[in-house]
């Protein structure tokens, strides 16, 4: 009777773990490959990448100017008072830590830019992920990066690429 009772409980046990373990649906998706391949991507992508090379050009454009500054104050050092070379090295000083906080004040910008863009395309990809796991009854979805190996019929990329490129084709930014 014991024995009985031990091989019931073996049998119990073992088919709940089977049942718990076959109704998981389990699904990854890669959002980098999301971010850099989809329409509003690419877009974003283009516009940062634009407005950081415009920046790069303003920046070389001042480097220059206060190069030539620099290189014009050393050369009256001997025609000029002490004071008077003083005070234009003081500007000249101003100057650079002005073009050093604008300069840092445009890369904080792109990133924030950036950042806020990113964020606008996770709030239209939400409820594409929702609606596709509830139409597929899937538990979980797991970002990419996460996986070390995985069945690649487990990878739901193109099909949320698909649907966010038919949802949306660019995103204003500010």
């Amino acid at each position: 009777m014991r024995l009985f009772k031990k091989f019931i409980f073996f049998i119990i046990f073992f088919l709940n773990i089977n049942f718990s373990y076959g109704e998981t649906n389990i699904v990854y998706l890669d959002l980098d490959f999301i971010f850099s391949n989809s329409l509003v991507g690419k877009y974003i992508n283009s516009e940062i990448e634009k407005q950081h090379k415009q920046n790069l050009e303003n920046f070389k454009k001042e480097e220059k100017a206060l190069k030539d500054e620099e290189i014009k104050i050393v050369s009256q050092r001997n025609i000029l008072k002490n004071d008077e070379f003083e005070k234009k090295i003081n500007e000249l000083r101003n100057k650079v830590n002005l073009y050093r906080k604008h300069r840092q004040e445009s890369i904080n910008k792109l990133n924030q830019l950036r950042m806020d863009s990113t964020s606008k395309i996770l709030q239209e990809i939400n409820p594409i992920l929702t609606e596709y796991s509830k139409k597929n009854s899937i538990s979980m979805i797991v970002q990419k990066k996460y996986i070390v190996i995985g069945k690649s019929e487990l990878n739901i990329t193109q099909d949320i690429l698909d649907q966010l490129n038919n949802k949306i084709k660019k995103i204003e930014l500010k």
